[in-house]
């Protein structure tokens, strides 16, 4: 044997333990070795000197310093050769033959050893060859045993820490760029015994896993575990495609056969440790390389099963269009049933968390299809057509424009087109319904104020002024918002904290009513001159700092301000004018004319624009800032906008969507005059197409001038912060169509949609006619479908002893039996799963108030943390678990 340096240093420092003055040791060595000519141990220097024979020996000995060094004579004589006095000098007497297990006794300071590790030498050798500057740690209570040795050897040669890794943490190292060479580098018998020790230590998936790293595939580690998930399923050996792929997953594993419960470990190991990564390209390189093992494999037919692969979600997105697209003709309960699932399967895949454009146009055309299979009403009278394009109409838009732009997936973009096919056929008959019946309410001109219905010209006087009575007020008008840009806003103004309110007792709002034509020169001129008139930006802002509504509630001193475009911005965000304004204690009134809805509409038509506040510049400058200066916001517009899907050019001189009259108007147009018309260049009647699909210029993102719904309503809404209350206006509950949560059920009516609410009486139904009257806040619970008839088991648990204890415990902070029963209902009516917004409507409870309303029913329900009530924070959805609520309160199921 040649020893080491570092054996020899270890040999040095365990007799300088016992010895600290020895001076002069020899070493046993078979030969001449790579050794330093000076080694330094326990602070003092030794000089090596190779003696081939006993007369090298006493020449070094002679040659020694006894003053100022030590002295290491390695030697290949046995001690009877050396002679009597050169021993006598040695230390101890003798020359050491090192024996790697005695250093590793005293490295380690133990007595004894594990037994188990008698016959592997190598373990010995490294032990010492790698021992730590300030050396190891004790062995407990003497006794180095087998775990802590494995503890080191792993340490020192693959870098893994536990003695004995379990799947998870295999392929989890397995991820490290020097895993595999680190294995690779490691020599027989090293390897061999190395890998043997894994594989018997880390379950069923450890032989398989380390076989991959051996053969030198370790990088492929994941990916394979991922692909196992797919192979070794319930069921899987009977699939012959299947059985195959497993034969040739052996390549990967030195030929191995990999047993089923082996491989499903290895899976469960893969998509945790998937799971565990934050690395989110690294996340996508393992995917991309696992769908190549995938069609490797010949696994590309059974990728759909898989819950992680980006090729399953694909899959599943594959199918989801079949079942789409076979449903869109006839969307009857079956049909419907099949793309329910389809569109489950997709939404719970573990990519879509990662995929959320798409899994948003997943659910919204699954929503469209709903809507399809709803039946189709025919509003009676004007109010009754705005008050369910508000209801209803405004989502269908909402999820028709986040389909725009399809999917990667061709087949899914076809099945979008088709589905939009049939959405629009059926608006286009509301977009006619809503133009034969406004005429006879434009008529009225302003006196049609009433039925929830605002016209622009209004809102100063029915809500801004009232509301700036009892507290500083935002009026943030949108040029050119459309209800459906609202609806898709909603979520993040919800996320910040607003919330919208409606005079306690009034009747909730429609929305408000755009001049015809639906164009900003009359429409935003007389929504802030609080009169039918036409003008550009200085008439508005004269006529807003005059009107005598806002005069009254305001100062002499701090008269009504306004802020245009040109206004808002300083170059570097929000300008320091506009923020001083909202900040200022005696400014009443601040209005805000905000373009980037409008501007989108000329913009490019490459981007797809996403409404949120994040998405719009300035837009949380400002919200912030009425926040902070304690500001109720009224957020309307002047008019709303249809987007360009297919439009057709019909050419005229007048503007987008209206030209002048009287004049031949085609079928899918209406000539309208007087009431509240006001066209640019006092034209006394016009002609505005209701169909989407006509334009009369240039091909834009969207236009606006004409009659549709889409064009003439627009939002009306009034906010305030979590914390803000004032006084005569109430919190509104948030409102969505039944179908946008679930199917449809027969005989269930759309609910109230989210608006404000005017004090206005409700003008007498026709006779024959019938029209869905919103209802107070009050009543907002009874507008539901009624609920599955309780057989008693809410009243046994109301009745329980654990509940009693479980409210005792709450104390204030539990809800009311009224509120749990309706909690409880609400969910298992839906299968015990509902969002927190479709939640917050069936409880007529705002939205801002749901997150402390369910942590005191968590606090009651869940006893010993048991999850009878959950929360899925990014689905934002409420799971209610009914069995174990039978078994947590020692209920009898029904």
């Amino acid at each position: 044997m040649v020893p080491s340096t570092r054996q020899i240093e270890q040999q040095v420092s365990a007799v300088l333990a016992h010895d600290a003055e020895a001076r002069i040791l020899g070493i046993q060595a078979a030969r001449p070795g790579a050794w330093p000519e000076r080694i330094r141990v326990r602070a003092r220097d030794f000089r090596l000197a190779w003696c081939d024979s006993p007369l090298a020996a006493r020449e070094a000995l002679l040659a020694s310093d006894p003053g100022t060094e030590g002295l290491i004579l390695l030697t290949n004589a046995n001690d009877q050769a050396l002679g009597a006095d050169i021993l006598a000098r040695l230390a101890r007497g003798r020359v050491f033959r090192l024996q790697s297990w005695e250093l590793v006794r005293d490295l380690f300071q133990a007595r004894d050893i594990d037994p188990r590790l008698g016959k592997l030498k190598w373990i010995a050798d490294l032990l010492v060859e790698r021992a730590p500057a300030a050396g190891y740690a004790p062995a407990p209570g003497g006794f180095l045993c087998a775990d802590a040795a494995w503890q080191q050897v792993l340490g020192l040669s693959l870098g893994i820490t536990d003695p004995r890794p379990d799947a998870l943490a295999l392929v989890e190292w397995t991820l490290r760029e020097d895993a595999s060479a680190r294995m690779q580098a490691l020599a027989d018998p090293m390897r061999t015994d190395l890998a043997g020790w894994v594989a018997g230590v880390a379950g069923p998936a450890g032989r398989p896993i380390i076989a991959c790293v051996v053969a030198g595939k370790g990088a492929d580690c994941l990916p394979l575990g991922l692909l196992c998930e797919l192979l070794f399923r319930e069921g899987a050996q009977a699939d012959p495609t299947l059985s195959a792929a497993t034969a040739r997953l052996e390549r990967f594993t030195e030929g191995q056969r990999v047993e089923p419960l082996g491989g499903q470990r290895w899976a469960e190991a893969a998509v945790a440790a998937l799971a565990r990564l934050n690395d989110r390209s690294r996340v996508r390189a393992l995917l991309a390389r696992a769908d190549v093992l995938l069609a490797d494999l010949g696994l590309t037919a059974a990728a759909e099963a898989s819950d992680c692969l980006q090729a399953g979600f694909d899959a599943r997105l594959g199918r989801y269009a079949e079942s789409l697209a076979t449903a869109v003709p006839t969307p009857r309960a079956p049909q419907l049933a099949q793309v329910e699932a389809a569109a489950a399967r997709v939404l719970t895949h573990g990519q879509a968390v990662h995929q959320g454009a798409r899994c948003a146009r997943v659910q919204m055309a699954l929503r469209l299809l709903r809507w399809l299979a709803s039946p189709e009403d025919t509003p009676g009278d004007f109010p009754a057509a705005a008050q369910s394009y508000t209801q209803e109409g405004s989502f269908v838009d909402w999820a028709r424009m986040t389909l725009l732009g399809g999917d990667d997936l061709g087949e899914l973009s076809a099945a979008y087109a088709g589905l939009a096919l049939a959405v629009r056929a059926r608006r286009e008959r509301l977009n006619g319904r809503f133009a034969e019946l406004l005429p006879a309410w434009n008529a009225a001109g302003s006196a049609a104020e009433g039925a929830g219905l605002v016209p622009v010209e209004g809102i100063i006087g029915s809500v801004l002024a009232p509301l700036a009575a009892q507290c500083p007020t935002l009026l943030l008008v949108a040029d050119g918002m459309s209800l459906p840009v609202l609806r898709a806003l909603t979520a993040s103004l919800t996320a910040l904290g607003w919330t919208a309110v409606a005079p306690t007792g009034g009747l909730p709002a429609v929305a408000g009513v755009a001049v015809l034509p639906t164009v900003t020169e009359s429409s935003r001129t007389s929504l802030l001159c609080g009169r039918l008139t036409l003008g550009n930006a200085s008439q508005e802002t004269s006529g807003f700092s005059t009107h005598p509504a806002l005069l009254a509630v305001s100062r002499p001193t701090a008269r009504p301000l306004l802020f245009h475009k040109s206004e808002l911005g300083d170059g570097s965000g929000l300008s320091d004018a506009v923020r001083e304004a909202l900040r200022a204690r005696d400014q009443r009134v601040v209005g805000v004319v905000y373009n980037a809805v409008d501007d989108h509409l000329s913009g490019s038509d490459q981007l797809h624009q996403t409404w949120s506040v994040d998405d719009l510049r300035l837009l949380g400058p400002l919200l912030h800032e009425a926040r902070l200066a304690g500001r109720a916001i009224v957020i309307t517009a002047d008019h709303g906008h249809v987007l360009d899907e297919g439009t057709t050019l019909r050419s005229h001189e007048d503007g987008d969507r209206w030209r002048r009259g009287p004049g031949p108007s085609a079928t899918d147009e209406i000539e309208l005059g007087g009431g509240r018309v006001l066209a640019p260049g006092g034209y006394a009647r016009v002609i505005l197409p209701w169909s989407e699909g006509v334009r009369y210029a240039c091909k834009k993102n969207g236009y606006h001038g004409g009659a549709t719904p889409q064009e003439v309503l627009v939002p009306l809404v009034v906010l305030v912060s979590a914390a803000q209350e004032v006084a005569g206006w109430t919190l509104f509950p948030p409102a969505l169509p039944q179908w946008w949560e679930t199917a449809p059920s027969p005989g269930l009516e759309a609910e109230p949609a989210m608006g404000l609410a005017v004090p206005t009486e409700t003008p007498p139904i026709p006779p024959g006619k019938r029209r869905k009257v919103p209802l107070a806040q009050g009543d907002l619970f009874l507008a539901l479908a009624t609920p599955p008839a309780d057989d008693g088991w809410v009243e046994r648990l109301l009745a329980s002893a654990v509940y009693a204890e479980q409210k005792r415990l709450a104390a204030r902070i539990a809800p009311t039996d009224q509120d749990l029963r309706r909690f409880l209902l609400a969910l298992d009516s839906r299968g015990g799963k509902l969002g927190k917004t479709a939640l917050a409507q069936r409880l007529g409870m705002p939205l801002v108030r749901i997150g402390g309303f369910l942590s005191a029913i968590r606090r009651v329900l869940n006893v010993d943390r048991a999850a009878v009530v959950s929360i899925d924070e990014a689905a934002g959805e409420v799971e209610f678990n009914r069995g174990l609520l039978d078994v947590q309160f020692q209920l009898k199921g029904p």
